[in-house]
């Protein structure tokens, strides 16, 4: 699953990286009388939803693992591979450091 979802990602950034590249060409084809920034900002909107879609998916497709049985909660979570030794990283409270892991 987290294969197909960081492929959506990838085609998603791309979109963005499109339209960076027509505002760049629409700006110097029309030599600067058409303002293309609203082409930068929906690449930068497209960026952003990219990566709130692919992080959501990521979640759901754990959470679904983890209600079927296919995940136990906490595990291969790399915040908990890092805290292994009882630390919480710095800056962490570390109850919600707990909450994390569960």
């Amino acid at each position: 699953m987290a294969t197909r979802r960081l492929a959506e990602f990838e085609r998603d950034i791309m979109r963005a990286k499109d339209m960076v590249g027509l505002g760049q060409a629409l700006g110097n084809m029309t030599n600067g009388l058409v303002d293309a920034t609203d082409l930068y900002r929906g690449a930068l909107v497209q960026a952003v939803a990219a990566w709130d879609r692919y992080v959501h998916g990521v979640i759901l497709d754990r959470a679904v693992d983890i209600i079927l049985g296919r995940l136990t909660p906490g595990a291969a979570v790399a915040y908990q591979d890092c805290c292994k030794s009882g630390g919480v990283a710095p800056g962490v409270n570390s109850s919600y450091a707990t909450l994390l892991v569960v």
